[in-house]
């Protein structure tokens, strides 16, 4: 496998890489009558660093109690005021436009939910970590996500057409909404830092013709440990000195052992940085030379 990152250090919580939270299911479970949860002149609920983003699909429960007024127990869609503050719409067209539902009083219960999952309708969902911690991404290729054991394929568009893109608010877009027998796993290779560009992480994407065995790359890299190459979605292992395994890099041309078969789509993801060999982070080396990442460049917001 590529080697993407540093071994974690104790106590470094700053800028080690991470896993991403759990994002098939996320629940808020609330109490309407406590003290700045539910506002009815404003139709506004609020819960401190929601996850939740504009056009969600989410199921309310009253939770055995007495639902909101403007609610019952069903399906609703997110309008998101701020970071902790959102209202609901009756359908996507509605919460698109801000149309919110009026919400009224006499609710009782401490167990009310909002539930947020993978359902076949919903396409984008909050990047943390940490259980919260908002990820700092712009950029669809700092992120390597799988599902159901299939690396998902990066595109820098708030709309992609396959795999995954990223909008504002570090926002993970799925071209196809995941169901809820999906598995993902996700991790979280690089930030948005002063002393990091995001630029090196290219993804160069190639069609197989069934004979051709290099490809020209975009970028020079220093080996093989700089790239991660998929054949639809599936890694492949480099060559290593003892062993003849897929493919080999020297400088930007990148050599498959074997053709890959004709349409296989070629994906090669520009790491951005070599790791270092020391049990804490000393370096990460992009275009040229070595750029530092500091305990104070954190991967949070």
């Amino acid at each position: 496998m590529p080697y993407i990152g540093n071994p974690a250090v104790v106590g470094d919580s700053t800028n080690t890489f991470r896993l991403l939270d759990d994002i098939t299911s996320f629940t808020v479970t609330f109490d309407p009558t406590d003290d700045g949860v539910l506002s009815v002149s404003g139709d506004t609920l609020t819960f401190n660093n929601h996850r939740f983003v504009t056009g969600q699909k989410v199921t309310y429960n009253d939770g055995g109690g007495t639902a909101i007024g403007g609610l019952s127990d069903g399906s609703y869609f997110i309008i998101k005021e701020d970071q902790s503050t959102i209202k609901l719409a009756t359908n996507a067209s509605n919460a698109a436009s801000g149309t919110a539902i009026n919400l009224t009083g006499g609710a009782a219960g401490s167990s009310h939910t909002l539930n947020l999952a993978f359902d076949g309708v919903n396409t984008k969902f909050k990047a943390t970590f940490n259980n919260g911690t908002k990820a700092k991404i712009s950029r669809a290729a700092q992120l390597s996500l799988s599902i159901n054991g299939v690396l998902q394929q990066p595109q820098d568009t708030q709309s992609p057409t396959v795999g995954y893109g990223i909008a504002p608010d570090s926002t993970i877009v799925f071209s196809t909404a995941p169901v809820s027998s999906d598995k993902i796993f996700g991790s979280f290779i690089g930030e948005v830092a002063a002393s990091f560009d995001i630029a090196d992480n290219t993804v160069d994407e190639f069609t197989a013709n069934g004979s051709t065995t290099t490809f020209t790359l975009s970028k020079t890299v220093s080996s093989s440990n700089d790239l991660l190459v998929t054949l639809d979605g599936v890694t492949q292992y480099p060559n290593t000195q003892s062993a003849t395994r897929a493919y080999s890099v020297l400088e930007n041309v990148l050599t498959f052992v074997s053709a890959p078969a004709a349409g296989v789509i070629i994906q090669v993801r520009h790491i951005g940085f070599g790791g270092a060999s020391s049990q804490s982070v000393t370096g990460f080396y992009g275009r040229t030379g070595n750029c530092l990442l500091y305990t104070s460049d954190a991967a949070d917001e």
